[in-house]
């Protein structure tokens, strides 16, 4: 629903060690899997779905220089965890609040709690890392920038030459990706954890909203919506879907009447696609 650049049918067929395959090696349909590729070819032709896109108007950055010397550390601070028969959940991020670590303290806490917030009020939002390309740049109303205190400065200044609205967090750097100190752009909007609540409700809001976990993602293909809404869980969400505009939509599947209703029961692991009318 987010990330979707293209289907691969290249394991359409069953080959070794490929599981779940529509078309076993003997020639024959495997039962479900091969209608559930059917089905989803058919929708993707009869709407020439190669033609919508999503429309997100926030970005969010992850510092590139900091995910190099995330991992340049990870590889140096346990060579001899075994040696040393340490716990293995002092190592694990996930489980750091049965140790009593504090989450905020937490390399992605700044990024887990904005993408938290977007996702709470069905905010879209594209996802990269700060060596994005410049042309990109221009397309959003804000862009979120994960920063310490060290930041490629030819990076952050392309990013506040070419963006509308720049929030930087939690940190303001002021040294660049190889430790050297050099001004720390005064000018950029630092946004720390605990505030970022406030920035968030200062979006525009979305023209479809639902309660989480359920999500809703519109792709356009500037005449017509494809509304995908989706329960990630494993039980029943009964919610409701808000339009700023009211318009109708039917079932891509013609197995619903058309309707502008939008009080929804969603089963566990399913995606609806409604299309508007």
């Amino acid at each position: 629903m987010y990330g979707l650049k293209a289907f691969n049918f290249y394991m359409l067929v069953e080959r070794e060690r490929w599981q779940g395959s529509p078309i076993r090696r003997d020639g024959g349909l495997r039962q479900g899997y091969a209608a559930f590729t059917e089905r989803l070819t058919r929708f993707l032709h009869h709407h020439e779905f190669w033609r919508f896109r999503r429309s997100p108007r926030v970005l969010v950055l992850l510092g590139y220089d900091l995910g190099r010397f995330t991992a340049a550390n990870s590889t140096l601070n346990w060579g001899h965890v075994d040696l040393l028969r340490l716990p293995w959940a002092l190592l694990d991020d996930e489980r750091s609040e049965e140790l009593g670590l504090q989450p905020s303290l937490l390399p992605t806490a700044w990024l887990d709690r904005l993408t938290a917030l977007l996702r709470q009020r069905s905010i879209d939002f594209d996802l990269s890392d700060s060596h994005v390309s410049r042309e990109r740049l221009a397309g959003y109303d804000a862009i979120f920038v994960q920063s310490a205190e060290f930041f490629d400065p030819l990076d952050l200044t392309a990013i506040m030459q070419h963006a509308r609205k720049v929030v930087l967090g939690p940190m303001r750097p002021t040294r660049d990706a190889y430790l050297r100190p050099y001004e720390g752009f005064p000018q950029a909007r630092v946004v720390a954890t605990e505030w970022l609540e406030q920035v968030v409700d200062e979006l525009a809001p979305p023209d479809f909203e639902i309660e989480p976990p359920a999500e809703a993602v519109p792709h356009t293909d500037g005449r017509t919506t494809l509304l995908f809404l989706s329960n990630p869980t494993d039980a029943e969400i009964r919610t409701r879907l808000r339009c700023r505009d009211v318009p109708r939509f039917e079932s891509v599947w013609g197995d619903a009447a058309p309707t502008d209703d939008f009080e929804l029961a969603l089963p566990p692991y399913t995606v609806n696609i409604w299309r508007e009318t």
